[in-house]
């Protein structure tokens, strides 16, 4: 199903991170994973300057972001995010945060 798999680790106080390409458009079939840890006892700050996915309605039906909290993608801060978006955020509950792209084999 999935032609692109991609795979981050990401620690730091501060730090940015893009979708693979960028700034071209983002590849068809991707199933891609930022995961964000920080020191224990610490939280995590998203600030998303730039988002802009396929529109697939209120239900993100074809490309999407979701973040989750913890390393596992079990337990969902957000729900699925698609479209075009102004400047949003969200904050962890934990020292850990998991970002999840998945793509699908048309428009990008």
């Amino acid at each position: 199903m999935f032609s692109d798999s991609c795979s981050y680790n990401l620690t730091g106080v501060r730090g940015n991170f893009t979708s693979p390409d960028h700034p071209q458009h983002y590849a068809h079939d991707l199933d891609c994973s930022w995961t964000i840890t920080v020191s224990a006892g610490y939280y995590i700050y998203l600030h998303f300057e730039h988002f802009h996915l396929e529109d697939g309605g209120t239900h993100c039906l074809y490309d999407y972001v979701q973040i989750f909290d913890g390393s596992l993608a079990s337990n969902p801060i957000t729900t699925k995010r698609c479209a075009y978006q102004d400047s949003w955020c969200v904050y962890s509950h934990s020292n850990v945060v998991t970002i999840v792209l998945i793509t699908d084999g048309s428009v990008s």
